[in-house]
């Protein structure tokens, strides 16, 4: 393994930042925010068709409404952070535009009129911002944006006022929780960079495969290029923190290290038959850090496809994708779609 100071950008970031987000919230003019008031049908069916009309010519989207879908195909989207939890529990009139390829989501009726996202893959919050802006002034030319010349754009939340923009990434942070400096780096990133550092599922949630996602606090006064740049600043710095961890690591205890890399490296590339949600979680958060140290057998393992395989890690997910199925039978399931990732198949 490279040692921080020997490391690039590129580097720092190749394993440990998981994906990119750029959300937007705006509202309707003249329309009570929806945690304040019920948005009566007519006007709801003005904002559904607006926000899908936005996305014409720009991606394939399905129209989905809250009120149609199972407790487990919300829980899922909850989890792969398609749509929020205030989002899923509003049977009234909650929506989501899902861009097919599942990189862009539009939520409706969440806290704000409208939430706009787009997540991709590793650090790329340019990237996603790019496509984001482009569904952004479809919006705008569309539908009336409510907006202050002062205040910008104007949101339920008083912390989104300004652009209306968190951009965050998902980072995986193993070696800063197992060194226990984790608490303390996140203080500091917090007044250095004012920052916020959820876990997985945001506010008040735990880390899991030991992921945070980190995102901007401000949003007024500044523009969206400084957002980017100063969250994209702080990424690179808490990577550069997380690789002087894991160096501490080593050396503190390179043997068991190892030993629970080679391991849990022989169980997923096909030695299991069953695997629960637990362990498989342990197994991909040790993989992972088998890539990160380059002590594996075969470093061609493609990190992205561990990440997807961690979406499917949970019973929600599995019972979305194989209805019907009893645990013990998507434990089964689950190491099967293991091996296929570690021969190359898509799961």
């Amino acid at each position: 393994m490279k040692r921080a100071q020997e490391c690039t950008d590129s580097d720092l970031v190749k394993y440990n930042v998981i994906s990119s987000r750029i959300r937007l919230a705006r509202n309707v003019v003249g329309l009570p925010f929806p945690k304040c008031g019920s948005v009566d049908l007519p006007q709801y069916k003005d904002i559904v068709k607006g926000a899908v009309f936005a996305s014409k010519d720009l991606f394939n989207a399905d129209t989905i409404y809250m009120s149609e879908l199972t407790k487990a195909q919300k829980t899922a989207l909850v989890e792969r952070h398609i749509i929020s939890l205030p989002l899923a529990n509003n049977n009234r009139n909650g929506a989501l535009i899902l861009d097919r390829t599942g990189s862009i989501s539009i939520m409706l009726n969440e806290e704000d009129h409208i939430r706009e996202q787009c997540v991709t893959d590793g650090f790329s919050l340019k990237e996603a911002y790019s496509r984001l802006s482009e569904y952004d002034d479809n919006l705008s030319s569309v539908l009336e944006i409510a907006y202050d010349d002062e205040l910008g754009f104007l949101t339920a939340c008083p912390t989104n006022l300004g652009t209306g923009m968190r951009a965050s990434c998902m980072i995986f942070l193993p070696g800063l929780k197992r060194v226990r400096a984790i608490d303390d780096t996140f203080d500091r990133f917090k007044k250095t960079y004012g920052l916020t550092i959820r876990g997985v599922f945001g506010e008040g949630s735990d880390s899991f495969c030991d992921m945070y996602q980190l995102s901007n606090e401000k949003t007024l006064g500044l523009s969206e290029e400084q957002i980017i740049e100063n969250v994209r600043n702080a990424v690179l710095d808490l990577c550069y923190c997380e690789r002087v961890a894991m160096e501490r690591l080593v050396l503190q205890d390179s043997t068991k290290l190892f030993d629970d890399i080679m391991r849990s490296y022989a169980i997923l590339s096909g030695g299991a038959y069953s695997l629960s949600a637990l362990e498989l979680t342990e197994l991909i958060v040790n993989v992972k850090m088998g890539l990160i140290l380059e002590i594996l057998p075969n470093n061609n393992i493609d990190v992205r496809k561990l990440d997807k395989l961690s979406e499917l890690v949970s019973p929600s997910a599995y019972e979305v994708k194989y209805p019907g199925r009893t645990e013990e039978q998507q434990s089964v399931l689950r190491a099967q779609n293991v091996r296929k990732v570690f021969e190359g198949e898509i799961c």
